[in-house]
């Protein structure tokens, strides 16, 4: 089948109203990104959070959570496991990692 059949079934099979809902709402995630990578880059060596590595992994997680939905509006295989990331994000709200109530919500719609 290769890519070709594969990018012509996405087409066929993405919901154009979720796609752009999910378009839209990307802006912020990668603006963010953005921020992280320069902060990253920028800072001080002395900062902890430079050091450790925390902006660049914030930067990689905007850009997933973007590239995740994506996915969720199209109803190719493994769409639904971002179903997944909203109900455990519903379960486990407390967590630091978690994105909350309103945003596993979200990523179930």
């Amino acid at each position: 089948m290769g890519w070709r059949g594969w990018l012509s079934r996405a087409r066929s099979q993405t919901s154009r109203w979720f796609q752009t809902i999910a378009l839209v709402g990307s802006v912020g995630w990668v603006a963010l990104s953005f921020s992280e990578l320069n902060a990253q880059l920028t800072g001080f060596s002395t900062d902890p959070h430079v050091e450790m590595g925390h902006h660049g992994a914030m930067a990689a997680l905007a850009l997933i959570l973007t590239l995740a939905a994506i996915l969720g509006a199209s109803s190719l295989p493994g769409s639904r496991a971002v179903a997944l990331l909203g109900i455990a994000s519903i379960v486990f709200a407390d967590y630091a990692s978690s994105l909350a109530t309103v945003g596993g919500m979200a990523a179930i719609v």
